[in-house]
């Protein structure tokens, strides 16, 4: 069933007109309606799928669908819904799904969503929820997605979370990544970007070897990188730039000889804006598979790594601003889909191939 008039949504004779239907599935996604939900809602009783996302409704999400007691889908994305998640959400036994981003929702996050033991996605992504994340999230035993970023949370990443595949807080988050982040294991998303956390990354965090993404730049990280991350045999994409790490880039990140597993499938490594040193490991594109890399605004010194010139994938290398040395011409090869390459002072010498544009 589709509508598209605003005045037979928002009026009682839509739902009055579905009441005694049976109907199980409303789609109205991707419209241009408007106006508001009503109370009338609470009527569908036979109801497990409600999608309205990428319209225009706004108001409050009224409470009566709580007691939609056969929802498993409820999708809101992308309106101009105000005030706050129903606190009663948590009747919900039956959802699975739970889609609220883009939205203008307030208020802190329900502890209720804790009783919905059947979530396995949450997504509540830009809006203006604040306060700390309840830990009660971590009693939804089958999440495995939750996005909570452009939000105003407070306070730390709980250590109650357990079976996430994906988990994204690009927040206001403060405090330190517990050494408890080990019990993720299944985790394959890890974005935790634009935040205020701090202190060193736990070496537990090598035991996440599902991996394939992770964001951890624009925070206030410190100490040195861990060398467990040598342990994340599927990572592609590794983001520590804006920081402040110290010490050197783990030998882990492409000496397969020293370490059982390591990153032959990154695919981009960003490390710049901190305070690391020493070389850049000599296998750190031991994968050939390298599209980006950026190091600048660092300490690094010593022989520019001759993997670089197995990278055929490069697209953008920068590496400008360093005390590198070595003989360019043997350190780079041809890159046929080259965009940027930044190597400026530096310690180079020797000639590039043709076809690489030095900035």
């Amino acid at each position: 069933m589709a509508v598209h008039e605003a005045n037979r949504f928002s009026s009682k004779h839509f739902y009055l007109a579905v009441e005694h239907s049976g109907l199980e599935l409303i789609s109205l996604s991707n419209n241009e309606i408007n106006g508001s939900i009503l109370r009338e809602i609470g009527r569908l009783s036979s109801i497990s799928c409600i999608f309205f996302s990428y319209n225009h409704l706004r108001g409050s999400i009224p409470g009566e669908v709580c007691s939609l007691s056969k929802l498993t889908g409820l999708g809101l994305s992308q309106n101009n819904f105000s005030i706050s998640i129903p606190p009663k959400i948590g009747r919900l036994s039956l959802l699975s799904l739970l889609l609220f981003d883009a939205n203008n929702l307030t208020s802190p996050i329900p502890i209720s969503i804790g009783s919905l033991h059947n979530l396995s996605q949450l997504v509540l992504v830009d809006n203006s929820l604040n306060g700390a994340i309840p830990r009660e999230v971590g009693m939804t035993k089958l999440l495995n997605m939750l996005d909570l970023s452009i939000n105003q949370p407070t306070g730390p990443v709980p250590t109650s979370l357990g079976n996430l595949r994906n988990l994204l807080l690009s927040n206001n988050l403060t405090g330190v990544i517990p050494a408890s982040i080990r019990n993720l294991t299944k985790l394959s998303t890890l974005y935790l970007f634009e935040n205020k956390l701090s202190g060193s990354i736990p070496q537990e965090i090598g035991m996440l070897v599902s991996l394939t993404e992770l964001f951890f730049f624009d925070n206030n990280f410190s100490g040195s990188i861990p060398a467990s991350i040598g342990n994340w045999t599927s990572l592609s994409t590794l983001y520590l730039d804006q920081n402040m790490f110290s010490g050197s880039i783990p030998a882990s990140i492409g000496n397969m000889t020293k370490l059982v597993g390591n990153l032959t499938h990154l695919e981009s490594l960003q490390v710049s804006d901190n305070h690391l040193g020493g070389p850049l490991h000599e296998n750190v594109c031991f994968g050939g598979q390298l599209i980006y890399l950026g190091a600048i605004n660092n300490n690094l010194t010593g022989l520019n790594p001759s993997s670089l010139r197995n990278c055929k994938s490069f697209y953008r290398v920068r590496l400008k601003g360093k005390q590198l040395t070595g003989n360019i011409s043997e350190a780079f090869g041809i890159y046929p889909n080259l965009n940027y390459i930044a190597l400026s002072n530096n310690k180079f010498y020797g000639e590039l191939s043709s076809g690489n544009a030095i900035v």
